[in-house]
């Protein structure tokens, strides 16, 4: 198969209904995220035609009910237009306690691995073992799976920020300085690819949507409800969920949207009552439930990492890398030469 042309045949299998097609194309790396050119996702284009077991689909395995297209348009409000108001249910159900909750890096790294896990036949990942589960002393180096005597196997993937990655025995590497030019690359001779293979991606949105600040509250709604939102003061929980207000404000911002003129965007932190875990939500945008998150493969071991915006790690020459961006069928990695590449999405089996 060729990479590039994943994304569109997942339109195409999104728009006919074949919900086998689409779990085998998102297994080899197609990207739920994918859309077309007037903005319609999968599940938009599912949900038009009245697929109800290409939504199902497409739901579980992290396609997002929330996003709209270029008209402003929702995967739900394409059903309904279209006249299947019993598939609106299915898209946008009553939010269940669990999903109006935030995650904590383990809880989505045990997510991510049983995905992958499930998509290659249910054999386990290999998985470094991370620093903080071993006794003090005893912890392994990275990519060496279970030579720690203390270290247990965890079940969430250890961040790859300051792992070294691949196998310098196999390849002879003797850890010349990052910046080398004879080893890592000139104009003539371009920069190794990262030792790295992404596998698999989360980025959840959250029924949640942040309006306004007024005096001494901030109106929250739930998104795709047609009641009015509500307003909520510091210390106070959000309806329905068991997120606390801790804090909020109004800040000047710029984007891409309006680069030349700044507009003032209300800016909310909440707490989750039950795990600890905090989020900053801006208005204008989705509420998520944690950063977006890549689950990496060293091409070397097998090991698998979790990676997040602005981690780095080493290769196994020592040319160091920092993770740019971490995008839904892309991860941007920018060497310390400064070049920038962008590895697509090549899901567990691709």
């Amino acid at each position: 198969y060729h990479r590039e042309e994943l994304d569109k045949a997942l339109l195409l299998a999104s728009l006919l209904g074949n919900a086998a097609a689409i779990d085998t194309l998102t297994n080899f790396g197609a990207s739920v995220y994918a859309r077309m050119e007037d903005g319609r996702t999968p599940l938009m284009l599912a949900a038009e035609n009245g697929h109800a077991d290409a939504i199902a689909i497409l739901v579980d395995i992290g396609a997002s009910r929330f996003a709209t297209d270029e008209a402003g348009l929702s995967a739900a409000d394409h059903a309904r237009n279209a006249g299947h108001e019993e598939l609106v249910a299915l898209i946008l159900p009553e939010p269940a306690p669990e999903e109006l909750r935030l995650e904590s890096r383990e809880e989505i790294g045990e997510e991510m691995a049983a995905f992958v896990e499930t998509a290659r036949g249910g054999s386990r990942l290999p998985l470094a073992p991370d620093a903080a589960a071993a006794p003090a002393g005893t912890a392994a180096p990275a990519g060496t799976a279970g030579a720690s005597a203390g270290a247990r196997r965890p079940t969430s993937p250890p961040a790859i920020a300051g792992r070294r990655l691949g196998n310098a025995a196999a390849t002879g590497a003797d850890s010349p300085s990052p910046a080398d030019p004879a080893r890592h690359g000139t104009a003539a001779q371009p920069a190794p690819p990262p030792p790295l293979i992404m596998r698999h991606f989360r980025a959840r949105e959250l029924p949640l949507e942040v309006g306004g600040i007024h005096d001494q509250t901030v109106s929250v709604r739930l998104r795709g409800d047609r009641s009015s939102p509500v307003d909520v003061s510091r210390g106070e929980t959000i309806p329905g969920t068991r997120l606390v207000v801790r804090e909020f404000h109004r800040r000047m911002e710029t984007s891409k949207v309006n680069p030349d003129q700044a507009i003032e965007v209300s800016i909310v932190e909440v707490e989750d009552t039950a795990t600890g875990e905090r989020r900053q939500w801006r208005s204008g945008l989705p509420a998520s439930a944690h950063d977006p998150i890549a689950l990496v493969e060293d091409a070397a071991t097998g090991d698998h990492y979790l990676a997040s915006p602005g981690q780095k790690f080493f290769g196994a020459d020592g040319m160091e890398y920092t993770i740019v961006d971490v995008r839904p069928g892309q991860l941007v990695v920018e060497d310390s030469s400064g070049s920038v590449q962008t590895l697509a999405l090549r899901g567990p089996r691709g």
